[in-house]
């Protein structure tokens, strides 16, 4: 490796546990090697380090971590039958215990060592080996708010490493052995899907999770994707057998033959595929016969396929719209008094089953077509057509040979292939990946309001909290959520997490400070008509730490500028940081991982020792971030926009990506400089 290189790993070494003295010498060793010196004092160092570089540039890159015979031969030639081991050779066998996924006794043996060095080392890979383990899990629904992989991932970290914290806490005053089933609770307050409840691993691992969410439609989605997935897969192929086979002629459609010509007239009114009465025409019959060949059966046989595949629209998009109506027309408030019921789901009589596996059904079937228009979460009948079932259908189906064929044809032949297709419930694969069923069982369901699952939880002495929560609530200043989030709402709950003894991990859009609008003109337009009184990010950011406060005149809520400097206030600012992600890292692991989200997380507990440089993720104190978000102008003088309105009407403008990434820049070059300046000390760096 090249000095900077070197330089490079070794900062991301001192980023792993533990972190305590370093032995004689050493000190002087990393400022060498971070100074980018080539002349090295301390042979013993030097010869351990230059191992574990090339160990990482030749071993770890192609995957082969078990190659550690140059660990094994440093051991022999330097420390054989010493008491003290070099810091740095402690944080290397927890870089390779955990990158490596080896249990304890795995990589002792690999290491030739019969004394348990991992114990006495005081280091604890189990709690990083679980929150590294892939176990994203989530149905296959394109429901807006899904968390993507390195997001959820992240997020998996951070659970696992503030529930370590916790139970290290815990420790100091009963003494008791740091394992899984010791983890505070993993409390989904806002769960949607119930997919980042699900990949926090399986539940015979940690105590099972609470997946809370207050529109009941997502919990009967949850509740029946755990327990009664076979069921769901019996219903999937008798709603398609329905669809399909449905008698548009006799039938009083929501999606009737006017929508369908109104619809596709305005695309290509001269379209022979999807206007079957376009064939009636004599001069089109007349060219077809005469340049083409046709005969009057082969127009009869067009104009049939053009037939089947209006049916097949009409069909399709008004069972979206039917299925539409069950979730509008459900009684929310008595499907969520049945789910907070404390028997749930012992006491649920057939009739109760039979609903709740209905809105499962429905919620699956309405967020599995993709969305359509720029902002991500538009769903809309108009989207459902021979194209998009044919989607939904090889999503859920693998194993239909029809779908693959049918896959290389027109709207019109996709549509008359479908129409014959003959679904099997046991062919269904309805979990993307993982296990989300297996992760969930056992799972705590509930349907409540936020304030209501946010309390604190300390033991009757306080000593320790038995709940950590995460919380994807509605975005600040966005609409079209099925269940509405007012700025009251958003002030209620950062009253509660300021002031919060629990652990928690808050998931929210970037913008800069300066941000007051929606995401797009008809989003403004639904705001305006909201009482809106949180006017920007800035005032929102701060809201974690500072009391809001309404200016009567104003009509708006507020962060006083003496609140900002209360020690009290202060003292909590200390505690807060943000996570955003590296999306050049992202790729590098997750290739397939195309999309950039500008999300980033809040968390009010150390998260350093769970997310080491280099990661898919980057850390700042919340302090640092808001010097950044405040920065980030929206004004003339601004780098990225010559307009100020130009740049903040449109929150996936080029002006507030580029924001996010200078700052995900700033994360990364204060963490190289906090690891130079604290890496002798005893504290994560």
């Amino acid at each position: 490796m090249e000095l900077r290189e070197l330089k490079e790993l070794m900062l991301e070494l001192l980023t792993y546990e533990p972190y305590e003295k370093l032995i004689s010498g050493e000190e002087d060793y990393i400022r060498e090697i971070l100074s980018e010196n080539d002349k090295h004092q301390h042979p013993m160092l030097h010869a351990l380090f230059e191992g574990f570089s090339h160990y990482v540039q030749r071993d770890v890159q192609s995957g082969n971590y078990k190659n550690i015979g140059w660990l094994q031969q440093w051991i022999s030639t330097y420390k054989s039958g010493s008491r003290y081991y070099p810091l740095l050779f402690k944080k290397i066998c927890f870089y390779i215990v955990i990158r490596g996924n080896f249990k304890d006794r795995e990589f002792l043996k690999m290491l030739g060592q019969r004394d348990n060095l991992i114990e006495k080392f005081k280091i604890s890979p189990q709690f990083r080996r679980y929150a590294e383990a892939d176990t994203y899990s989530v149905i296959k629904s394109y429901r807006n708010g899904a968390k993507k992989k390195y997001i959820v991932s992240t997020v998996k970290k951070l659970y696992y490493e503030a529930g370590r914290q916790v139970r290290q806490e815990a420790e100091q005053q009963v003494k008791k052995a740091m394992t899984l089933n010791k983890m505070p609770t993993f409390v989904d307050v806002f769960a949607g899907t119930a997919s980042v409840a699900a990949s926090m691993g399986d539940s015979k691992e940690f105590p099972p999770p609470i997946v809370n969410d207050y529109d009941p439609a997502m919990v009967c989605f949850a509740w029946a994707f755990t327990y009664c997935q076979r069921e769901i897969c019996k219903r999937i192929v008798d709603f398609h057998e329905y669809v399909m086979h449905q008698d548009v002629k006799s039938t009083d459609l929501s999606y009737n033959a006017k929508d369908y010509e109104r619809h596709y007239e305005s695309i290509d009114p001269k379209s022979l595929l999807t206007l079957p009465q376009n064939w009636d025409d004599p001069a089109i019959q007349s060219m077809h016969m005469q340049f083409y060949g046709y005969s009057k059966a082969k127009i009869a046989e067009e104009k049939m396929l053009a037939q089947r595949h209006q049916e097949f629209v009409m069909r399709t998009r008004s069972s979206y719209l039917d299925v539409k109506k069950v979730l509008d027309l459900c009684d929310k408030d008595a499907v969520r008094d049945i789910i907070n019921s404390n028997e749930f789901p012992k006491t649920l009589s057939k009739n109760q089953v039979e609903d709740i596996l209905d809105y499962a059904l429905a919620t699956f079937y309405y967020y599995s077509f993709a969305p359509s228009g720029k902002n991500g979460n538009v769903y809309h009948e108009t989207i459902v057509d021979a194209g998009s079932y044919l989607s939904y259908l090889r999503r859920i189906a693998y194993s239909e040979k029809n779908l693959h064929n049918a896959m290389r044809k027109n709207q019109a032949e996709k549509a008359k292939e479908m129409t014959e297709i003959q679904l099997e419930a046991t062919s269904l694969t309805l979990e993307s990946t993982g296990n989300f069923s297996r992760h969930l069982r056992g799972a705590t369901f509930c349907c409540k309001d936020f304030k209501e699952i946010l309390q604190d939880d300390s033991s009757q002495d306080g000593s320790t909290n038995k709940k950590i929560y995460y919380l994807d609530s509605p975005y600040f200043l966005t609409v079209g959520y099925d269940v509405g989030f007012s700025d009251d709402d958003h002030k209620a709950m950062l009253d509660i997490l300021r002031d919060a003894k629990f652990k928690w991990i808050f998931s929210m859009q970037f913008n800069p400070s300066c941000r007051c609008k929606c995401t797009s003109a008809s989003d403004e337009a639904k705001r305006k008509k909201q009482d809106h009184i949180i006017k920007d990010y800035g005032t929102y950011y701060r809201g974690f730490y500072a009391p809001i406060e309404v200016d009567a005149d104003q009509r708006t809520y507020v962060v006083p500028d003496a609140s900002m400097e209360d020690a009290e206030n202060l003292n909590r600012l200390k505690e807060l940081f943000v996570i955003l992600f590296d999306f050049a890292a992202v790729e590098k692991k997750w290739p397939e991982m195309k999309t950039k989200t500008r999300e980033m997380l809040v968390v009010n507990s150390n998260c350093l020792p769970t997310i080491p440089l280099h990661d898919t993720a980057v850390v700042l104190p919340f302090d640092l971030f808001l010097q950044c978000a405040d920065a980030v102008r929206a004004d003339a003088k601004c780098a990225y926009a010559k307009r100020a309105d130009a740049v903040c009407a449109d929150a996936k403008c080029a002006y507030a990506d580029r924001a996010y990434q200078d700052i995900v820049q700033k994360a990364k070059e204060w963490r190289m400089d906090n690891i130079r300046n604290n890496y002798k000390y005893k504290c994560p760096v």
